[in-house]
């Protein structure tokens, strides 16, 4: 590993994995949204680097972002979102994530909130959370992650010229990828 590249990611070790962990118990007991978006967007960032996974999942931060996808804030939505595309494809967050239908029920309900007009659901949530299915689609996942109601959600976003462009072109590929039939 280059020297640059060691510099960027720190050194490893018990105080990451500490300081990870006082995170997930601050956005636990902390009751100020700024304080839970900011520490959100700290454990997002760290989840974007595999070398902090495993840190991730024994302080179980993942838990904080499906908690973040349940609030009303579109901050804490966005981040958690955001956090779970960055982790979802190591092995152990991917295996937690597709043990439990909540978890891809929580999801599909950030890509549902984009569709509605009055929602506060940030544009970055819905790409992420579209982004999020995708990378989690295997052989045996696809059952549950690819329901007539995500299609639904999927159209409805390609065809409402009102939500930013990026949407539209995310739930256009997912359509086209996952869903390849004439109604796309």
């Amino acid at each position: 590993m280059s020297q640059s590249r060691k510099r960027h990611r720190g050194q490893p070790g018990n105080d990451r994995k500490f300081y990870l962990s006082q995170l997930v118990q601050e956005y636990h007991t902390t009751k100020d949204i700024e304080a839970k978006q900011q520490v959100l967007a700290n454990l997002g960032n760290f989840a974007y680097d595999s070398i902090n996974h495993n840190w991730l999942w024994q302080a179980n931060a993942i838990d904080v972002f499906f908690d973040a996808l349940e609030q009303q804030d579109s901050l804490l939505q966005e981040f958690g979102a955001g956090g779970i595309a960055n982790i979802c494809l190591d092995p152990q967050h991917y295996q937690y994530i597709l043990s439990n239908t909540k978890h891809i029920e929580s999801i599909n309900a950030i890509v549902e909130d984009g569709t509605r007009h009055d929602t506060s659901t940030t544009t970055d949530a819905v790409v992420n959370a579209m982004t999020t299915l995708m990378l989690l689609i295997n052989d045996t996942s696809h059952q549950v992650i690819l329901t007539d109601a995500l299609k639904t959600s999927l159209l409805r976003l390609k065809q409402n010229r009102q939500v930013d462009t990026r949407i539209i072109t995310v739930a256009t590929l997912f359509l086209t990828d996952y869903f390849p039939d004439k109604t796309t």
